[in-house]
């Protein structure tokens, strides 16, 4: 009797099992056939505007090499949503879009504080000793700061965008301080 529970399990699991392996193999036979059908759709539209799937094949081939990413897409944007005044259509930006944007801002701030720096230098390459001491002494201060927002939003998925929100925001204050010294050594 229990020889033959086991066998009724074992049929119960292996029929189980087979109609699971059909039903999808049957949704796989439906996604080719929508797939087909979308490729022929596209083939006709290609074909209707005289181009063809060689031309789509160049032009992805083109993309590739010049490394260009399709653009985000478009959401809505503040503005009266009611009356559509001020509403305006803006590409998505992802987390990882913002940390790679503000890294590009923070490279072109050092730049800013660099050149301003070695034009408060007189054009030396080495810098002054109270110039040299003060630039370590805020870049330190940069450091601490990004570690205590690294330590306040540690967990979080927007933890790298507020570290470098914060690292962005102490290095713009101090580039706009040097140049505003700059412009005022041109004075003098």
């Amino acid at each position: 009797m229990e020889q033959l529970l086991l066998i009724l399990l074992g049929a119960a699991i292996s029929a189980t099992g087979y109609l699971i392996a059909n039903a999808m193999e049957k949704k796989s036979e439906r996604s080719a056939v929508d797939t087909y059908a979308a490729l022929f759709e596209l083939t006709t539209k290609l074909e209707a505007s005289g181009k063809s799937l060689e031309d789509l094949d160049a032009f992805n081939a083109l993309v590739q090499k010049a490394n260009i990413f399709r653009p985000a897409p478009l959401r809505r944007k503040q503005g009266n949503q009611n009356t559509n005044e001020g509403v305006v259509d803006a590409p998505i930006e992802t987390t990882y879009d913002m940390v790679i944007r503000m890294n590009d801002e923070i490279d072109q701030t050092k730049l800013r504080i660099t050149q301003a720096l070695h034009e408060l230098n007189g054009g030396r390459e080495a810098l002054d000793a109270p110039l040299a001491v003060t630039q370590n002494k805020f870049e330190e201060y940069v450091q601490a700061c990004a570690q205590l927002e690294n330590v306040r939003w540690e967990g979080g998925t927007i933890r790298p965008v507020m570290v470098n929100a914060r690292v962005l925001s102490l290095m713009e204050a101090r580039a706009k301080e040097l140049e505003e010294e700059v412009r005022y050594m041109r004075t003098l």
